[in-house]
C-alpha cells in the first residue's frame, strides 16, 4: 500500500478510506458480538493509522477478552511508544511477561515502571527479586542510587 501511494500521489487518502472502511467493519462485529472479527478489524485499522492510541487500546481491550497473548503484548508496545509516561501500560506488559517466563523483558519493563510510578513498596520488591533472578543486581542498584541518594543522604544526616 505504502508503494501505491509513493508512486500515485492522488491515492495518499486511501489510508484514511481502508481505515474507516475496517474500523466501521469492527463496528458492525462488534454489535453482533463477534469479537474476534471485531479485533481484527480494528487491528488492521490500527496498523493502518499507527498513532491512534485509542484505536490501539481498543485492540489491547479486544485482545485480552479473548486472550490473545501476543497481540496484547504488541498492542501495549505500540501504547508505550505513543503514550511512554502512561503506566498501567507498562505493568500490564510486565505481567504478560512474566506469563512467558521472559525474565529479561519483565524486568526492563518492571525498571521502567519504578522509574515512571516512584511507588517503591510496591515495585521494587519484586524488581529485586527479577534482578536476583536475571543476574541483573547491578540495574536496580544503580536505578536506587539515582532515583534516592538525595532522600538517602538527607535522612542520614538526620540519623
Amino acid at each position: 500500500m505504502s508503494e501505491l501511494t509513493k508512486n500515485v500521489p492522488e491515492y495518499a487518502g486511501i489510508y484514511v478510506i481502508f481505515c474507516v472502511q475496517y474500523d466501521s467493519l469492527g463496528l458492525i462485529y462488534e454489535n453482533e458480538n463477534n469479537i474476534a472479527n471485531a479485533c481484527d478489524c480494528y487491528f488492521i485499522a490500527a496498523e493502518i493509522t499507527k498513532k491512534d492510541s485509542d484505536l490501539w487500546f481498543q485492540v489491547y481491550e479486544l485482545s485480552n477478552k479473548l486472550n490473545l497473548h501476543k497481540r496484547q503484548l504488541y498492542c501495549l508496545s505500540r501504547l508505550i511508544h505513543l503514550l511512554p509516561e502512561e503506566v498501567s501500560f507498562y505493568e500490564k506488559r510486565y505481567k504478560l511477561w512474566l506469563e512467558d517466563n521472559q525474565l529479561i523483558k519483565a524486568t526492563n519493563d518492571l525498571l521502567n515502571l519504578c522509574k515512571l510510578s516512584h511507588d517503591l513498596t510496591t515495585y521494587v520488591p519484586k524488581l529485586y527479586e527479577l534482578c536476583i533472578k536475571t543476574h541483573r543486581e547491578q540495574d536496580i542498584i544503580k536505578h536506587l542510587e539515582n532515583e534516592y541518594s538525595s532522600l538517602i543522604g538527607r535522612l542520614s544526616e538526620i540519623g
